[in-house]
């Protein structure tokens, strides 16, 4: 049998807004040339020529309408709206880098898993309370689930499934190695019955079985 793998659902990469996503790395670059009061000197920090880094600027139109830059052959210097201007983006985009540092930096909010009972019991019980203690801000939650349901569309973060019953969109690594079943008997059975040495001779055995909670149809042996 394979091994256990920790999986999540696959996320397709998602178009970009016309708006602020096109026009994002401009606003950078304007950014950039007010700090170093130069479009040669932004440029240079940006690994870019000056044409580049100019006409980034001119395409994507950050502000239309508004002249943000005085600029002769000397310097340039923000306009009285472009002052402005950037006051606002400057103070946005500092709360942005720091939502960015702190997602970084901490790890925080509820974390939804999905597995099967053996996988928490394997895997999982004996290492919560180190995880807890790492990362005392997020809550999680377990599911301990036998049936082999997609369960992704009903708000799990990630789930703990045998590899050969994962759906084809999930994005998997395996957690532990290959698991091997065994027939296991009581002292009491083997008194009453000869020992089985073939999988045909467990017919005359009592024998237990896993029914699957969705379906209700039992797991057959291996």
């Amino acid at each position: 049998m394979g091994p256990l793998s920790a999986h999540t659902s696959a996320m397709s990469a998602m178009p970009a807004a016309s708006g602020l996503a096109s026009r994002l790395p401009a606003l950078l670059v304007v950014v950039a040339v007010a700090r170093h009061g130069s479009f040669t000197r932004a440029a240079s920090a940006a690994g870019l020529s000056t044409s580049a880094l100019s006409q980034s600027v001119r395409a994507r139109q950050v502000q239309p309408g508004v002249r943000l830059f005085y600029r002769t052959t000397c310097r340039v210097a923000l306009t009285e709206e472009g002052t402005r201007f950037l006051a606002n983006v400057q103070s946005a985009l500092a709360q942005i880098e720091a939502a960015l540092d702190a997602s970084r930096d901490e790890l925080a909010g509820t974390w939804r898993i999905d597995l099967p009972r053996v996988a928490s019991e394997l895997l999982v019980m004996q290492h919560l309370a180190e995880f807890m203690a790492r990362h005392p801000h997020i809550k999680l939650e377990l599911a301990l689930d036998e049936s082999f349901a997609d369960r992704v569309g009903e708000g799990f973060d990630a789930g703990i499934r045998l590899g050969e019953s994962l759906a084809s969109a999930m994005v998997a690594v395996p957690i532990g190695g290959p698991i091997r079943i065994v027939v296991a008997g009581s002292p009491n059975d083997s008194r009453r019955h000869v020992p089985p040495v073939t999988p045909d001779d467990l017919a005359v055995h009592d024998c237990l079985h896993y029914r699957f909670a969705t379906g209700g149809v039992d797991r057959e042996w291996s």
